[in-house]
C-alpha cells in the first residue's frame, strides 16, 4: 500500500501555487490557521505554461466537459484565504469542469475574502464549511454531495448561491446568516 504524502503547515502564509502543487501531486492538505495568498483556482492544473506535475490526478474530458477528480482528504482549519478561491470552472465557461472531491473536504472556519466557486462540484465525503465567513459571492450552484453537506453558522455576507444544488446526504445550514 502506498503512503499518503500530506502537505501540512500550521500557522504559516502559503501560497496558492503551493497549495495547487500539493493538489496536483494527489497529496493530502491539511492547514491550520494559515493565510493563503493569491488566487486558489484549480483551472490553474489545467493551463500547460503553469508546469503543475498532474500526473497523480486523474482528469478526463468529454465534448462537453472536463472532469477533474482530487482523491486525498483536504482540510484548511481556520484559514485565511486573500484571494479568489475556485473549484470550478470560470464565470464565462460555466458547467466546463466538474470537480470531483474523493475524500473528505473541510475548510471550517475559515475566511474567505474574495469570491467563492465551487459551482459542479462533486462531494463523495464530508462537505465542511461549518462556522466560515464569505465577504463576497459564494457558488455552489449545481454542486452534488453524497456525504453530509455542514454549512453551520455561516456568515454570507455577499450572495450565498445553491440553485441546482443537490444534497444526497444530511446537509445542515443551523445558524447561518444570508445578508443578501
Amino acid at each position: 500500500m502506498q503512503e499518503t504524502i500530506t502537505f501540512q503547515r500550521e500557522n504559516q502564509r502559503v501560497s496558492s501555487s503551493e497549495v495547487l502543487q500539493a493538489l496536483a501531486a494527489g497529496e493530502e492538505i491539511r492547514l491550520k490557521e494559515c493565510t493563503v495568498s493569491g488566487d486558489l483556482d484549480i483551472n490553474r492544473l489545467l493551463v500547460k505554461d503553469e508546469n503543475f506535475d498532474t500526473s497523480n490526478v486523474k482528469m478526463s474530458s468529454s465534448d462537453e466537459k472536463m472532469t477533474l477528480t482530487l482523491p486525498a482528504l483536504i482540510v484548511f482549519n481556520s484559514c485565511k484565504f486573500e484571494g479568489n478561491v475556485c473549484f470550478s470552472s470560470q464565470w464565462e465557461k460555466a458547467g466546463e469542469l466538474e470537480v470531483v472531491f474523493k475524500k473528505d473536504v473541510s475548510f471550517n472556519s475559515s475566511v474567505f475574502c474574495g469570491q467563492v466557486r465551487f459551482s459542479n462540484a462533486y462531494f463523495h465525503g464530508i462537505a465542511g464549511f461549518d462556522g466560515c465567513v464569505f465577504e463576497r459571492i459564494a457558488s455552489y450552484r449545481e454542486i452534488r454531495t453524497k456525504g453530509r453537506a455542514m454549512f453551520r453558522t455561516v456568515m454570507f455576507e455577499g450572495y450565498g448561491l445553491f440553485d441546482g444544488a443537490v444534497f444526497g446526504g444530511e446537509t445542515r445550514f443551523t445558524n447561518t446568516c444570508f445578508s443578501k
